[in-house]
């Protein structure tokens, strides 16, 4: 298993559903792509290019509508390099890439063992469908949005 997809709306609740349980503090999250609105803040709101939230967890507390976004998850103190496929993903200091796509599909990229049980755990207490992707079933061929 590589990683797997699945739909699910309401996709900021569901973000710090996914991410339950981890010590967030370990980890530098890297925004790359984004199109997200807040809405507390009726103002569109853009990340922008290799930005960082500085703090992963009151980003998750936030209300905001996420059209897209990708993630990239890294130990603090990691290298951060440029991902464009699977194999650089796996080559990279990179522990976990969060992709989703018109405000509803995911697509989560595992290495870190620990993050993918845990992960793992949350979604599957929520009951939620999803497909796991393997490198015969994977038909991404970039680690971006567009």
């Amino acid at each position: 298993m590589i990683g797997i997809e699945f739909k699910q709306h309401e996709v900021n609740k569901f973000l710090k559903c996914l991410f339950k349980n981890i010590d967030l503090s370990k980890y530098s999250f890297l925004f790359l792509e984004d199109e997200l609105y807040d809405n507390e803040n009726p103002d569109f709101r853009e990340f922008g290019i290799n930005d960082y939230p500085d703090d992963f967890d009151e980003f998750l507390e936030r209300n905001y509508y996420i059209i897209f976004l990708a993630i990239q998850v890294y130990l603090k103190g990691s290298n951060i390099g440029v991902i464009n496929n699977y194999e650089d993903f796996l080559k990279s200091t990179c522990q976990l890439i969060v992709l989703i796509v018109d405000a509803e599909c995911f697509e989560v990229y595992f290495k870190d063992l620990d993050l993918q049980n845990q992960i793992m755990k949350n979604i599957e207490s929520l009951n939620i469908d999803y497909k796991i992707k393997t490198v015969d079933n994977d038909t991404r061929y970039s680690m971006h949005i567009n």
